[in-house]
């Protein structure tokens, strides 16, 4: 089954009164975000969006009893959604709020400040002045989700900055200014998920410092989103070498040393986005190697362990694979992510009760762990815990209506206990939904087949067989849905072309017998039901011979057969007499 879903840095620049070239520049170095890559594991985006919306009303307001609130909503959002394989945006920015002493709207020095550059804006003559109260305003405006007015005010940043003089120093702050604008902006393009425009600003902010490593760790996120992987490998890896640059020549940072901490912790990312972007191409020993390198830098860090597991798993080297998973889960026995995932492992190796455990805790650590709902689903329908299957499917259809595999499987325990109906509508969702399984199209088959619906049985795996023309069981189906239909030539056709390509399947030989047999043609049929006996000593096998037997006067031979049905624990539906 298909899984249903980075860090992000806010640092609040210092409000000032006199601007100068220092500030402007630390400025820039502190407006960072780090666009996030594709959600993995991260339960309902639904859930989410609603959780991170009541936080940002809460804390909007400056007043104590909002920003309780606004500390409880963040906190339970933590919960909730903060042990992520890859950490959302917005939970990183949670956690930037809840560090914050000052936070966000609710400091007056910075309202003070803000309304000091607005005033700065209205009547000054100073492009630099205006450029620079224009960025600020901007960024808080991007801090706030006030995306319209952020932009407005970049612009203007940007128009002024243009106008600054040619000097050294006018030159040096223009770029200073443009590039935390243009950085800015497309940290917006990017939130919208607007790849191609954020890439191109991104870009912009590089041509004013083009060895500037946050806008080239940002830009790689941005093209890694816009599923330009090759791209993206270049930004990460120029990044690295930038920053190798300012780590210790031996790779021992000093953790008395602040400045030697953010690099071994932005060299640990890279390292990691290098890692991630090697498994997008699906060069699993290099995503291996770049996650072996973060973990040696942090051994702690799960996320380049659990990159590292599903790399070795890709590889088919699973024992490293369940190392990996192994220690992420001693380091945090509620990553639900990895639980979930060794537990996929448990499954594939036939191991149902310690998948089932895996899964379930996963389940605990994270309710919106829909992965492991729907792979518990699977065990238990395996398990023959049709009700309990059931109720994990209906779980994950609740939250995501939408996700069409989720009525594959609840469908799949559906035709277990021999529900056809049910089981047919649940197929016949998914697609509706836009799957395109060609499996599902032979199962909606048999459900149809099952319902005595032969047409429509023969209509779905008509699809399946054209979108696989391999697929022995699917002529099989439709050879004997023929056969309901009594359209006897068309049956024959398909069960021969069943048997040639699975002359094993013991299936096409029965219900060549049936055609046959009908067509008063008892010598072939006799024939076609002994090779289905030599694949499949099966009652139903037996019972159709003694059926021949006994239409041929065979008595005896009859109820030999009949006699192997009953040991066989099958009942004989009309005796030979």
């Amino acid at each position: 089954m298909s899984p249903l879903l980075n860090s992000y840095k806010l640092n609040y620049p210092t409000p000032m009164k006199t601007p100068c070239l220092m500030v402007i520049a630390l400025l820039v170095l502190l407006i960072g975000y780090s666009p996030s890559l594709a959600q993995r594991g991260c339960g309902s985006i639904d859930v989410m969006s609603a959780l991170y919306e009541q936080f940002t009303d809460d804390i909007k307001s400056s007043d104590s009893e909002a920003l309780a609130r606004g500390q409880k909503s963040g906190e339970r959002f933590l919960a909730r959604f903060g042990s992520c394989e890859t950490v959302t945006d917005q939970a990183a920015y949670v956690r930037r709020w809840l560090e914050n002493p000052r936070r966000i709207r609710s400091s007056n020095t910075v309202d003070d400040a803000e309304r000091e550059w607005r005033n700065t804006i209205r009547t000054s003559s100073d492009p630099y002045q205006i450029a620079e109260a224009a960025v600020r305003l901007g960024y808080n405006n991007y801090v706030r989700e006030e995306y319209d007015d952020a932009l407005q005010r970049l612009d203007l940043a940007i128009r002024n900055a243009s106008r600054m003089g040619d000097s050294e120093s006018s030159t040096t702050m223009k770029r200073a200014i443009r590039r935390a604008a243009y950085n800015t902006r497309a940290h917006i393009r990017a939130k919208q998920k607007d790849w191609k425009a954020a890439i191109a600003d991104y870009g912009l902010a590089l041509a004013e410092f083009p060895d500037d490593v946050d806008s080239l760790h940002w830009r790689g996120h941005a093209l890694l989103s816009y599923q330009k992987p090759a791209d993206a490998l270049k930004d990460f890896s120029r990044a690295i070498e930038l920053t190798l640059e300012d780590a210790p020549a031996d790779g021992t940072f000093d953790i008395e040393n602040e400045s030697q901490l953010k690099t071994k912790k932005l060299l640990t990312d890279l390292y990691m986005d290098r890692a991630d972007t090697h498994f997008e191409l699906k060069n699993y020993d290099l995503s291996v190697e770049y996650a072996t390198k973060a973990a040696t830098l942090d051994p702690t860090a799960t996320r380049a362990l659990f990159r590292r597991a599903m790399s070795y798993s890709e590889s088919g080297k699973r024992d490293l694979a369940l190392a990996d998973l192994n220690k992420i889960i001693e380091l945090q026995p509620k990553h639900s992510d990895a639980l979930t995932k060794r537990g996929a492992m448990y499954l594939t190796q036939d191991n149902l009760d310690a998948a089932r455990r895996d899964f379930s805790a996963a389940i605990e650590a994270n309710p919106n762990a829909y992965e492991a709902y729907g792979l518990r689903g699977i065990v238990l329908t395996e398990s023959k815990q049709f009700e309990a299957a059931i109720a994990d499917f209906n779980t994950i259809i609740e939250a995501a209506p939408k996700f069409a595999p989720a009525y594959e499987n609840r469908g799949d325990a559906w035709m277990a206990q021999k529900k056809y109906v049910e089981a047919a509508t649940d197929f016949a969702k998914y697609f509706e939904l836009g799957g395109d399984d060609v499996s599902v199209n032979a199962k909606l088959g048999h459900a149809y087949y099952e319902s005595g619906k032969y047409d429509s049985a023969v209509a779905a795996i008509s699809k399946a067989i054209e979108k696989d023309p391999k697929q022995a069981i699917a002529f099989k189906l439709r050879g004997s849905s023929y056969f309901k239909l009594s359209k006897f030539d068309l049956a024959l056709a398909d069960l021969a072309t069943a048997i040639s390509l699975d002359p094993k399947l013991a299936e096409s030989f029965h219900y060549r017998s049936r055609i046959y047999f009908v067509q008063d043609k008892l010598a072939p049929a006799l024939v076609e039901i002994n090779k289905a006996i030599q694949l499949d000593p099966s009652a139903s096998n037996f019972e159709f011979r003694a059926t021949i037997y006994c239409s041929t006067a065979k008595k005896l031979l009859a109820k030999a057969d009949e006699r192997k049905v009953t040991a066989l624990g099958g009942k004989v539906a009309e005796p030979c007499q």
